[in-house]
This record gives C-alpha cells, sequence and structure tokens, in this order.
C-alpha cells in the first residue's frame, strides 16, 4: 500500500510538471513527497523516535546537497564543468564531515 501511495504522489506531481514547471515540481519531489515517504516507512517499522531522529538527520544531510547545487550553479559559469563537479563535490563532502563532527548535546 506503501508503495502504491508513493507512487501515486510521484506521478501526480510528475503529471503536473508542465503546469507546475522545473523547479516546483523538482523541489515537490525531493523534499515534501521524499521525506513523507522516508517518515511513514519509518514509523511503521520502527516507531516515532526513530521516525523523528531520521528526520532531523536527513534535514542536516539535505545541508551538503545544497552545498553541492549552490557550489556546482557558482562555478560552472566560471570554470571547467568538471572542475566545478570536482569542487563542489569537496565542499558538499567538507559539510557532510562537519555534521559528523559537530558537538552534539549529550555526546562526550
Amino acid at each position: 500500500m506503501r508503495g502504491i501511495l508513493a507512487g501515486l504522489l510521484v506521478a501526480a506531481v510528475t503529471a503536473a510538471a508542465g503546469q507546475l514547471g522545473a523547479t516546483v515540481s523538482g523541489l515537490l519531489l525531493a523534499f515534501p513527497i521524499g521525506y513523507t515517504v522516508l517518515s511513514i516507512t519509518i514509523h511503521e517499522q520502527f516507531g516515532a523516535e526513530t521516525a523523528a531522529a531520521t528526520l532531523h538527520s536527513a534535514i542536516f544531510g539535505t545541508m551538503s546537497l545544497a552545498g553541492f547545487c549552490v557550489t556546482l550553479a557558482l562555478a560552472i559559469p566560471a570554470i571547467a564543468p568538471i572542475w566545478a563537479f570536482v569542487i563542489a563535490l569537496a565542499v558538499s563532502s567538507a559539510i557532510t564531515v562537519a555534521l559528523i563532527l559537530r558537538p552534539r548535546p549529550g555526546r562526550a
């Protein structure tokens, strides 16, 4: 049932992509729909506490994707695409490492 509902959500946004435009349909597919399917599945399998912790981490993980996209968008007009990609990948990796190493309450 979850698979069917997720498929219907994706199909609806895909069908409306012409009217929504690439930006809006891309944002809808990447975040609300993806996180909705993820949260429902994890909640049913492991409970509310695990679902909340996973979504919290996923939001922080999205910062790496944002860093990659912003860096790539800014670098492509200025340098060769392969180097823009390499630099964007390095920025994304640095953000991920910083998030892993960041001090957190309750962690010694």
